[in-house]
């Protein structure tokens, strides 16, 4: 989960860009994006998760 508000709306708009290129077949870049978001959003878990101790 994002804490941050930017950071929310940038996760928000890769999804809708995700649910675009799902909807017009472009299945190969939307599996890379969805990589890429679901190790964006572990990644910032991650820093959220050590900066808070």
């Amino acid at each position: 989960m994002v804490n941050n508000k930017w950071l929310a709306w940038i996760m928000l708009l890769l999804n809708l860009v995700l649910f675009w290129l799902i909807f017009s077949m472009h299945n190969m870049a939307a599996m890379y994006l969805m990589a890429g978001i679901m190790t964006l959003d572990a990644v910032i878990n991650l820093i959220c998760i050590y900066s808070k101790h």
